[in-house]
């Protein structure tokens, strides 16, 4: 290798390597220079900050050196860099850009005043170490231009500013330095990296004729092949000639092989398909068993009841409420059973091909209000939260098959109470998928039960699969619900699946497409008051889920919602800056009831209440909390709907439900008067037997026969069949509730003249308004009042019914404990007729009926089962406010809330004081 040591330049045989080092070296290092020469201007500029402070008097000067001098030059030089001529004036392009920021800097040190001008000494420094290190200048230029400016700066310094000699020699000891620093750093720098270039050139060279080498030696080998190919030609034909003979030799033994590998294939074929059949039979014949052991086990249970209750109702001796509850005890028991028989001919349809799906239009939100109805009693007495979530976009009115959607709906909503002894059940409904003709909804039944374990929801959906299926078992059934479940959501296009994990619960999740109902107008949304839009909610709410639901309903409805878990927050978020119009508290909070944070807030005279509404599972919760003197303006029913929050909202604050028109007969002014009742018929329709009893009582005590039918459907059916002169209708229900019974009477089966008399444990005004859009003419409130019912059922049957209900009569309100009566004998002798005996036989039956269970509730607390206790206790509340024991009633509400939030201490204080006010009132029970 040849290279000059002076100028480093490629010379004599290695001269051609310049040109090749040079295009390298450029294409290697243009962006570098790029970038170098983008942040020298910018230092260069930025560094002018210095003069502001240092020379501001010499400002214009430098800011025309930096701009109108370097600047430029800069500018001119990257923008060359990027034509084809930068490659071969570099160099000299460089330089100008090193002489030029040089010079600048010795200008600036020439007239910058002593000692300011000293601060521009290490720009000097900077332009050097651009040269000889960042700027890719060539050693021999770079060393030009560093000693240029040395020479330069020496004379500026000595003859042209006032700068002391003694600080010329000073800094040009440094700038020498450094100027012999940075050639040798250049130098070093380039004579190796010419110098690798070159070692690389000659090893590129080597592998271009080790690469010739190599397909000579190549084109050799495939001559060398090619002769072998032909001499292995003829070696292949003559062995092949001699494998001939050995390959029929071998043909004739590999097809006898074959004959018996094949035969042998088939016998173990065949043996594991004996093998599966039997496991197959085995299997089918255990499940048959098993299943037969379950039927027999479910429908011996029904029949055994309907038998020997029917044996003891043939007893001449027993007496008339004695026959009564044999009577329902068969017909619960036929139901029951009925139950099972559907379930087997529906799976039988099914597996025939017979089962076909209906095209009706219905409405959605009825239907799960229906399915809410048929699980409140149970859902109550285990004390379980049910939550209803509809999504935002629900269409009101779908087509498709409502009776099998509900089928569906009220069989995972019942295997989620059975398995479900504490926490909560959610009912969702979504939108998945939506155009302008159809929907896909996804509905999720969630519940905190027991759960399953992997294995046992793989076979979930198989027909006759339980998780347990002895005959043993706590839970029972037949096993066919969720089959018939599969078969029917497959039928409807969709698909259905489960997540759960044993005692974390389960989720049931399945998916129907439906038709949007096109033959009514769309809903219209939710008419909010202009006053009302900017109307702040606080939610009190101890159930995440619950509270998640209230959320989204009030903010759909454009309110601006807070929420708090427990009542110490509430109460402290009230009682900060913050401006809340409308408090709704639930009545079972973590650390209070709701009437007790009512009562509290109502207390605190010094702030703004706002309105509030309680939200309350309890049926009856209307009547039974002071909600004047706790300042509760509203009771709403849980598990909520939008419409019912939305209309209970508009009602507290004083605006108008609107609903259909409804036409009313006119009156003739009858108060007080029941003249025309004895001997007619009236048709009860209610489910639950005390009241059963006592409106029975009260009627049959009038003169008025009495018929009696549980749940809405049953009345239809009765309607149907004969006339009556009333129908008193409850309004929650299971299968159909009293709104909808009402509606089918008045719209399908077009029976307007029959007087239908809601009976309702509200008596708030949007209930009211509810009872007449549905289409009943009148309403009575729990507890029955017996002036009340005579009333209303005379006015009615005479034809005489108001154009407008009379006001809802003032809540019941219970003193303070100590001054409560452990019977209120007067009121409950009138509510059933003012027989004295009637009344004293059904508080001697409730007597004994809970005078075991409270037994049984002491060793529940003793124990830590508060959850079970709860749910005893709740049957007490409800059962004994329809006794009017409202002593005992105020013990078991509070003992209730204190059971729920677990304080032993007081649990056991709570059930001291329950017997003792159930031992007043059997004590009473013996003086009537």
């Amino acid at each position: 290798m040849k290279l000059n040591p002076i100028t480093l330049t490629f010379s004599g045989e290695d001269a051609q390597l310049e040109e090749a080092y040079l295009a390298r070296d450029h294409e290697k290092y243009i962006w570098q220079v790029r970038i170098v020469l983008v942040l020298a201007a910018i230092f260069y500029i930025l560094f002018g900050l210095m003069d502001v402070v240092q020379v501001p008097e010499h400002l214009g000067t430098f800011l025309m050196i930096r701009f109108a001098f370097f600047l430029p030059v800069v500018v001119l030089v990257l923008f060359v860099s990027f034509t084809r001529l930068f490659a071969r004036i570099l160099q000299p392009m460089l330089v100008v850009v090193l002489m030029t920021g040089g010079l600048g800097i010795i200008m600036m040190l020439s007239l910058a005043p002593s000692p300011v001008g000293y601060t521009y000494f290490p720009g000097l420094i900077l332009v050097f170490m651009f040269g000889y290190g960042f700027g890719r200048v060539k050693f021999l230029w770079a060393s030009l231009s560093g000693w240029s400016l040395v020479g330069i700066y020496t004379v500026s310094a000595l003859f042209f500013s006032d700068v002391p000699v003694k600080v010329v020699v000073n800094n040009n000891f440094f700038f020498v330095t450094a100027n012999f620093v940075g050639m040798a750093s250049c130098y070093m720098f380039e004579y190796f990296n010419r110098k690798n270039f070159c070692i690389s050139c000659q090893l590129e060279n080597e592998r271009w004729k080790a690469r010739q080498a190599n397909l000579e030696l190549e084109h050799r080998v495939q001559e060398r092949t090619a002769q072998l190919a032909t001499i292995n030609k003829n070696l292949r034909a003559e062995i092949e000639e001699r494998k001939k003979v050995a390959r029929e030799l071998r043909e004739i033994h590999g097809e006898l092989e074959l004959r018996v590998d094949a035969r042998t294939r088939e016998l173990v074929r065949m043996n594991d398909e004996l093998s599966h059949a039997k496991e197959a039979a085995d299997q089918s014949a255990r499940v048959k068993t098993e299943f037969l052991a379950n039927m027999s086990h479910e429908i011996r249970t029904p029949m055994n009841a309907i038998i020997g209750m029917s044996d003891l109702a043939l007893n001449e001796e027993i007496t008339r409420d004695q026959r009564r509850e044999y009577l329902d005890i068969i017909r619960t028991s036929a139901r029951s059973l009925l139950g099972i028989i559907n379930d087997i001919l529906d799976l039988s349809k099914i597996e025939a091909g017979k089962l076909d799906l209906e095209e009706t239009p219905f409405d959605i939100g009825s239907l799960v209000e229906n399915i809410s109805a048929m699980f409140f009693d149970q859902i109550n007495e285990k004390g379980l939260e049910f939550i209803i979530d509809i999504g935002e976009g629900m269409p009101e009115r779908l087509v498709g098959d409502p009776l099998r959607l509900q089928q569906v709906l009220v069989n995972l909503t019942s295997n989620a109470v059975k398995f479900t002894d504490e926490g909560e059940i959610t009912l969702r409904i979504a939108v998945t998928e939506e155009s302008e003709e159809q929907v896909t909804l996804e509905f999720e039944v969630a519940d905190t039960g027991i759960g399953l374990d992997s294995e046992t929801s793989t076979g979930l959906f198989d027909a006759f699969a339980q998780a347990d299926g002895s005959t043993t078992r706590k839970y029972g059934g037949t096993g066919l619900g969720l089959t018939i479940c599969k078969r029917i959501v497959d039928m409807m296009g969709g698909g259905i699946k489960v997540s759960s994990a044993p005692a974390e619960g389960s989720t049931f999740t399945f998916t129907a497409p439906m038709a949007r109902d096109t033959t009514v107008p769309a809903a219209v949304a939710y008419d909010m008051p202009t006053h009302l839009q900017d109307v702040q909610v606080l939610v009190a709410e101890g159930n995440v889920t619950l509270k998640g639901v209230l959320e989204r309903m009030l903010g759909s409805f454009g309110f601006g919602v807070t929420s708090c878990e427990n009542g110490a927050d509430t109460l402290s978020f009230l009682a900060g800056p913050h401006s809340i119009d409308l408090l709704i508290v639930d009545m079972n909070l973590p650390d209070m009831d709701g009437v007790a944070l009512a009562t509290k807030l109502e207390g605190q005279k010094g702030n703004r209440r706002p309105r509030v509404i309680l939200l309350d599972a309890f049926s009856a919760g209307g009547n039974l909390y002071d909600t004047r003197n706790s300042g509760i303006d509203r009771v709403v029913t849980k598990p909520l709907r939008p419409s019912t929050l939305f209309d209970a909202i508009m009602e507290t604050f004083g605006e108008a439900v609107v609903s259909r028109n409804i036409s009313f007969p006119d009156s003739s002014g009858l108060a007080g008067h029941y003249g025309g009742v004895e001997g007619s018929t009236v048709l009860l329709v209610e489910d639950n037997r005390i009241n059963q009893m006592v409106a029975t009582e009260i009627l049959t005590f009038s003169g008025i026969r009495v018929e009696i039918a549980e749940n809405g459907l049953e009345a239809i059916e009765r309607v149907k069949e004969k006339t009556y002169d009333a129908v008193l209708m409850d309004m929650q229900m299971p299968q159909l509730d009293g709104m909808e019974a009402t509606r089918i009477i008045r719209n399908e089966l077009k029976f307007t003249r029959v007087p239908i008399i809601a009976m309702t444990a509200h008596a708030m005004e949007g209930d009211r308004e509810a009872c007449l859009d549905a289409g009943m003419d009148d309403y009575i409130p729990k507890p029955i009042d017996r002036e009340r019912l005579m009333e209303v059922l005379s006015r009615h049957m005479n034809g005489a019914a108001e154009d407008v209900v009379r006001e809802i009569p003032q809540p019941y309100s219970p003193k303070a404990p100590e001054e409560l009566p452990a019977l209120n004998v007067n009121e409950g002798v009138e509510r059933i007729g003012g027989s004295h005996e009637i009344y004293r036989s059904i508080v001697e039956k409730f007597v004994d009926l809970y005078t075991d269970r409270l037994v049984e509730i002491r060793a529940m607390v003793n124990t830590g089962d508060f959850s079970r206790a709860a749910h005893e206790v709740h049957a007490i509340k409800g059962a004994s406010s329809n006794i009017s024991a409202t002593c005992l009633f105020t013990m078991a509400r509070e003992l209730e809330f204190v059971l729920k939030t677990g304080h032993e201490a007081e649990a056991l204080e709570g059930v001291d004081a329950l017997e003792e006010a159930f031992i007043g009132v059997r004590d009473a029970v013996a003086g009537l």
